[in-house]
Parts: C-alpha cells; structure tokens; sequence
C-alpha cells in the first residue's frame, strides 16, 4: 500500500524551522532580559517575586532559583509595603495602565532607592495573575542632584553675600543671574532684569566702554578690567568682566566717591602741608631715586643746619660730603621700604652735653594708583623723654620685684613662727612657766619680722626718693643723620 506523505513531510518539516525560529526568538529574548541595565521582575498578586532579571538578583544578592515566595518589598518599611499593595490592587482593577512605585529600603547592598513602573499581565484566559515590573536604581542620581543642589546653593549664598555687584549674561546678552547687590547699585529689580536684554536695559551704554570692552572680551576670551562713567546714574564704575562657556560674566563697584575724593586730593594736600609744618617732628618723603618729594620746614632747617645746603623739592637727600657709613647706613634704610616694608627703627647717640639721645624714624613706602612703590614717606621723633622713662619705669619695675620677693619669702618666716607660738600658748593657765618661754620666743620673733618690714619700707623709699628725668624735647639731636 502507497501513502501520500508528502503534505505531512512538509508539514513536519515547517514545525521544525518554525520550532527553531521560536526557540531562537526565545533565546533572543531571554538574552536581550539579561542584558537590560534596568530592573526587569515579576511578582504575584501577594507581591512574590515570579521572576527577576540578572542584573536585579546581581544587585541584591538574590538567586533566580530561590526567587519564589521572596516579597519584593521584604526590606522596605511597613509603610512602603502597604503602598506597593494599593500598587497591586490598581494594576489589578486597571490592567494595561502603568502605575509609578518609588521604593526606598535597606538592602544588603545597602540603601537604594528605586523608580518601578508596574503593569499587571493577564494570562491566555484574560485572568491577571501577575504584576511586571521596570526599574532603575536613582540611590547615586538623587545623591548627586542633592550634592549638586547644595553646591548651587553655596555658590547662590557667595554671590548674594558678597559687596560686589555681579551680573552675568548669556551668549546673546540677555541677563540670567543678577545678585542684590547689582540691584542696589542699579536700582533695578532682578526680576525686571533677568531673561532681557542687557543692551536694550541699558541702551546709552553701547557708546560707552562697556560695549566695547565686553565685546572684545568675549571676541578674543580675555578678561577685561576698565573703569567707565554712565551719565544715568551719575556714577562711576569699577568693572571686572570674564569670558564663559555660556556668555559673560561681570564684577562691578561703585566708585563714585573715590571719584569725588580725587577730585579733592589738590585741597587735602594744601591741607596735609599745613598739618605737618605744624609740628617740630621731622616729616619728608623721598622717590626711589632718592629725590625729595615733600618735607616739612623742621626737616629742611635740620638737614640745612647740618649740611649747609638748602635743599629743594627734588635734589637728591644723599650728599657726597657724607662719610661712606652714613651713605650706606641710609641707602639700606630707604631700600627697605622701596621694597614693600613698612618699618619703625630706633637710634641712640651720645649728646655731647645732653647725654644719651633716642630717636624713632618710621619709613612707609609710597605707591601710585597701579600699586608700584615709587618711594617712601619718614617721620622723626625725638623720643629720648619717653625712653628714658621707659628705662626708670624697667628699674623701679625690678625693685618693685624686689619688694614683692621679700614680701611673699623673708615675711613669710617670723608670720608663720608668730602664729605657731600663739597656738601653743597655754590661755587657761596663764601661771603656766612655759609660756613665759613662748613669750620670749615670740619677742624674738617680733624683732625679726620689724626687721624685714623696716628692709620694705628702705626699698619703698628708694622708688620715692628717685629724682624724675627732666628732659627737653624742643630741639631735635644736633647730629640727626649720622645715626650714631
């Protein structure tokens, strides 16, 4: 008998490329689950986990083999577990409609917080009877916003603290950031300001050097530092501008009182001569190349009287006559302060008549308006009164010393001896022959102590008996500039 096979045989033979077609979308699929670097898992409607991808059972040290009867929410907190139950109960009444969970728990990998969509999934009867879930670890992304968070809030307190006004501009020259102080300087709103146009805001300042120097700034990135004056608010400023990724950004003060103070500075020095031509103290200025710039009238008859030149506004302060030490001693004093140091010395010479002399020359360098020393200011004193006070106050201070050492050790002795004897005085039987051998004890003490008291009283009067120091501070030392 003869059977026609041929249907079945091809029949058998599309079974099995359909049946390999599957199991290779099958294994396409199960590949393409493990691969996803977001949480794939399933779970019953009591919350079981059904399955779970690689990625999730790595993370939480789970095993897909022993998923079963697992709770997803084990590790999260009695409250989070009941809103994953609402979860369950409206996928469960709206299948097909994705519900958000956040959850937060203590895993054994630690804190995490995790984002889930869930979707619940009816079976080939159109039943539901599991919850899939899509999720994604946000632990290290909220980390890093709140980080982010607070250091944009650290940068918004330095900007909103500082004395600056600061602004910044974005590539097209519209405001995005203006601190309060930019609204104090320029009587402007922040909010009527920000996301306008920094141009049509300020349209008189496109003639002015902030158009300029901004553009150029931004055209070539550099930073540029400028002070420029805008008629509409009738003051000056002093601005700082530097090049962004973004646009640019400027610091700026007002300067309109520095301003005004310039305009005064021909009338404050008419006054500072009067003040120290007022003064019998030595006051004079001298340029790096050790020119006179200034000096007050006590100077010049000083340095007259012993010299024999009379010196002008710009003749040098060295003269050859000077022996080799006094130049050099000079050189290296006014070489420090055209070195930046601020300084105070003091010198002492014997006064032929007077005695010893001590006088206190303080160097202080002079800058210009871009901070170069272009010389130093001086002032001498003639100090010898207040020194030589300092010195009698230094001796009276260790008698003074001496006086409390001998209060504080020699009194100590007969004190402490006096108060012994009294104690073993015998009071209820006056009669008693040892207490005439404690009042003789106590004679002898008595004697000592009045004389460690009469020791005081001949040290207190050697401060009083001291004749005070009369000195004269009317002329200033004969040989001023040897510094001897």
């Amino acid at each position: 008998m003869a059977f026609d096979v041929h249907e079945t045989v091809l029949a058998e033979e599309q079974n099995k490329l359909l049946t390999k077609s599957l199991t290779q979308k099958q294994n396409y699929l199960q590949s393409l689950i493990e691969s996803q670097s977001t949480y794939l898992i399933r779970t019953d409607q009591e919350g079981h986990y059904t399955f779970a991808n690689q990625t999730f059972c790595q993370k939480y040290g789970l095993s897909p083999v022993n998923l079963t009867h697992q709770l997803f929410t084990t590790n999260a907190s009695p409250e989070q577990q009941e809103q994953f139950r609402e979860v369950i109960k409206k996928c469960t009444k709206l299948p097909g409609t994705v519900v958000s969970f956040r959850l937060q728990e203590n895993s054994p990998a630690g804190f995490q917080i995790s984002d889930w969509e869930f979707v619940a999934i009816p079976d080939s009867l159109g039943q539901t009877n599991e919850l899939q879930g899509v999720g994604q670890d946000i632990t290290e992304k909220l980390q890093t916003e709140e980080k982010v968070k607070i250091y944009a809030q650290r940068i918004n307190d330095i900007l909103e603290s500082i004395t600056d006004g600061f602004y910044a501009v974005d590539k097209d020259w519209n405001f995005t950031y203006v601190n309060n102080t930019s609204e104090r300087i320029l009587n402007r709103r922040r909010d009527e300001l920000i996301g306008t146009s920094l141009w049509l805001q300020f349209p008189d300042a496109q003639t002015l050097k902030f158009y300029s120097e901004y553009h150029r700034a931004v055209r070539e990135q550099v930073k540029v530092h400028f002070e420029e004056y805008f008629p509409p608010t009738n003051s000056w400023y002093n601005l700082s501008a530097y090049p962004t990724p973004d646009g640019l950004t400027v610091y700026f003060q007002d300067i309109t009182a520095q301003k005004v103070a310039q305009d005064k500075e021909f009338e404050n020095t008419q006054n500072l001569n009067a003040l120290i031509n007022n003064t019998q103290a030595l006051i004079w200025s001298v340029s790096s190349r050790y020119e006179l710039i200034s000096a007050n009238q006590p100077f010049l008859d000083t340095l007259a009287a012993q010299t024999g030149y009379v010196v002008k506004i710009g003749d040098r302060v060295l003269f050859p006559e000077y022996n080799n030490y006094i130049l050099q001693k000079w050189r290296i004093l006014y070489q420090r302060a055209f070195s930046g140091e601020q300084y105070t010395v003091e010198e002492t010479h014997e006064h032929p008549e007077k005695g010893p002399m001590y006088t206190e020359i303080s160097f202080n360098p002079i800058r210009d308006r871009e901070g170069n020393i272009i010389g130093t200011g001086c002032f001498s004193n003639d100090i010898t009164e207040r020194k030589l006070h300092e010195l009698k106050i230094q001796e009276q201070n260790l008698k003074l010393k001496e006086i409390a050492w001998i209060q504080s050790h020699e009194v100590r002795v007969p004190v402490a001896n006096i108060l012994g004897l009294v104690n073993i005085f015998n009071y209820r039987h006056i009669d008693d022959p040892f207490n005439l051998e404690v009042l003789a004890n106590l004679n002898q003490v008595t004697h000592e102590l009045d004389q460690v008291i009469r020791k005081i009283v001949d040290k207190t009067n050697e401060l009083s008996q001291d004749p005070e120091t009369s000195l004269n501070s009317d002329k200033l030392p004969d040989n001023f500039l040897n510094l001897h």
